[in-house]
């Protein structure tokens, strides 16, 4: 994250608040995910989870 000074880093918290601020991985799901009736809380959040782990197990860690 870049602090430059607090005024403009509170603007882009706020412009990018949906997009790169915000959670990273809810909303995402959320849309990889687009179903007509609300699943669980623990399905989805286990998904999330699965997917995070495997996006992130896939690369190096270094």
């Amino acid at each position: 994250m870049r602090r430059a000074t607090p005024g403009s880093d509170a603007g882009a918290a706020n412009t990018n608040s949906g997009e790169r601020s915000g959670p990273p991985r809810s909303r995402p799901c959320a849309k990889a995910y687009p179903m007509p009736e609300a699943p669980p809380v623990t399905s989805t959040t286990f998904d999330c989870l699965s997917m995070a782990f495997l996006s992130l197990s896939s690369r190096p860690f270094a």
